[in-house]
């Protein structure tokens, strides 16, 4: 990757984290999944700025790559990753959780670029492998991608849908998984444990490549090698921080969802800014010491670090 590449999905990862943070404090009362939208912003910003091919202007393009959100959790994130993409107004950013607003918690709505609400966990996948077959079967040549919270695996649903495309040979499917080890209820691997995701997955047919996922470059590569793969579908684990960002979230479940106050919200932006936030004051990662279109419009891709399972 060049480095005006990643300077430009960095400066994108970093807006969109104000953006959610901003989002956050106006959901008041009603609170918001900040944990969450933290830990895949550098995802969001490496979708949107160059894995997935669409046109702003003309949402439902036909040849347009899918992108179902199973991470519902991650909202705020990828609505200011649409946004700085130009396929959002910014200004519809202020509106989040407004009575009769257009951006709720779980809308679908393809005038806007949202193609599935994910009301119910577990069910992004097998959707997402349905549109995969579905394309597969009458020769469509766009591609699929979800996201999803690794919490989200604990549903059988997904594993199914894991084996289904792995036996349809889906290589035009690609799951990415929010490895951030924890959910609403505390850490993964105490409440269902994972373990090894990737043996797993590569089991069930996949190929699975690990990165970093808030390195760009590490991100960039990994859908990279997914456009490269042939035969057989991929899955993106990308080792995360729930509440990435801010020293007062991360890795704390209670910021699952929390109501961000404005003394919260000063720190917060005192801390993007690069006031208070520094590595030594980080948390440890729960998982620490354990076993015409907008795509490619920012360059090429090389370089970056990632590794198959």
């Amino acid at each position: 990757m060049e480095n005006a590449e990643y300077d430009a999905l960095k400066a994108a990862a970093d807006w969109i984290r104000r953006k959610a943070v901003d989002m956050a404090y106006l959901a008041g009362s009603h609170g918001a999944h900040l944990g969450g939208s933290l830990s895949s912003v550098e995802i969001y910003a490496v979708l949107y700025g160059k894995a997935l091919r669409f046109r702003k202007e003309e949402p439902d393009w036909p040849e347009r790559d899918r992108f179902i959100a199973g991470k519902e959790h991650g909202r705020l994130s990828e609505y200011a990753a649409m946004a700085w993409a130009g396929i959002l107004e910014e200004t519809i950013l202020d509106t989040y959780l407004e009575d009769g607003g257009k951006l709720t918690g779980h809308p679908r709505d393809l005038s806007l670029g949202l193609e599935y609400s994910s009301c119910s966990l577990g069910m992004a996948l097998p959707v997402a492998a349905g549109m995969a077959l579905a394309a597969k079967r009458m020769g469509k040549g766009h591609h699929v991608y979800t996201l999803m919270g690794d919490g989200e695996l604990q549903e059988g649903s997904m594993w199914e849908a894991f084996l289904c495309a792995g036996h349809y040979r889906l290589d035009n499917l690609c799951a990415v998984i929010d490895r951030n080890r924890l959910s609403s209820d505390g850490e993964t691997e105490k409440l269902m444990a994972l373990g090894d995701i990737g043996a797993k997955l590569e089991a069930f047919g996949w190929r699975c490549v690990h990165a970093d996922g808030h390195d760009v470059r590490s991100l960039a590569l990994a859908f990279e090698r997914f456009r490269e793969e042939k035969g057989r579908p991929v899955a993106i684990v990308a080792d995360t921080v729930k509440g990435k960002g801010l020293s007062f979230a991360e890795n704390d479940p209670r910021w699952h969802n929390g109501v961000l106050t404005q003394e919260l919200y000063e720190r917060a932006l005192r801390e993007l800014a690069g006031g208070e936030n520094n590595a030594d004051k980080r948390a440890a990662h729960p998982g620490d010491g354990q076993n015409g279109t907008a795509q490619g419009i920012l360059g090429d891709r090389t370089g970056g670090s990632v590794k198959d399972a």
